[in-house]
């Protein structure tokens, strides 16, 4: 076999694991949003033990990344489609971490309905982020950076605004008990606000891929714009 057919197999299989990362990260955020709907707690803990094959998964696809790095001399192109993804992998891992965390707030809390109607509502916006991020990551080479920053700042004024409300509610009813658990809910908030943070990441990633620059993501958007314009 021959030096670059070593190469090329090397590389499709680093697209591949990563693909196989994307689509278990996908599972758990759809299998956590028919948790939280349902309060099924049974599927939350299947989400809890599943987290756990995504860590492994992670940990196995950058020691292979590394390996296949080390023993082949990439061109730049192809080192940096390895270095990347291993960015990738990490803020993927730190997204599923995400659907664990609001799976083991159902197990141990039980929400009530309008618990769930506050994190639901902006599940949706994360999972919608996710997707566009994760069709990115499969054809990076494809010009979407901007629909996923457009998403992110959906996540980011869908927090504002339940964070607002829920502090209006706690001002009107301060309670310790109510304190508490306004508290539970604003954590679960940001967690998934974070989500739209980390995914951001992966579309940083996605540009060192592509360019070579470790630029932030929403700044060289707008640097862009202001070129294309002259």
């Amino acid at each position: 076999m021959s030096f670059n057919k070593i190469l090329d197999n090397d590389i499709k299989q680093i697209k591949k694991e990563l693909n196989s990362m994307i689509e278990k990260t996908k599972d758990q955020f759809k299998l956590t949003f028919e948790s939280l709907i349902t309060k099924d707690v049974e599927k939350c803990k299947l989400v809890i033990e599943k987290d756990k094959e995504i860590n492994k998964l992670q940990n196995d696809f950058i020691k292979q990344a590394q390996w296949k790095i080390a023993k082949q001399h990439m061109v730049a192109s192809d080192l940096r489609l390895a270095i990347g993804s291993i960015m990738i992998a990490r803020d993927l891992e730190r997204t599923a971490d995400v659907a664990k965390h609001i799976c083991q707030y159902i197990v141990k809390y039980k929400p009530e309905t309008i618990d769930v109607e506050y994190i639901s509502s902006i599940f949706d916006t994360v999972t919608k982020m996710f997707n566009e991020v994760a069709t990115h990551i499969e054809n990076p080479y494809e010009d979407r950076a901007i629909k996923a920053v457009q998403e992110q700042l959906n996540i980011a004024k869908a927090f504002d605004e339940l964070y607002n409300k829920l502090v209006e509610n706690v001002s009107k009813n301060n309670k310790p008990e109510s304190i508490v658990k306004t508290f539970r809910i604003v954590r679960r908030l940001r967690d998934l606000e974070h989500v739209g943070e980390y995914l951001l990441g992966i579309e940083e990633s996605i540009r060192f891929i592509k360019t070579g620059k470790v630029d932030e993501i929403q700044k060289a958007i707008v640097e862009e714009v202001k070129v294309s314009k002259k």
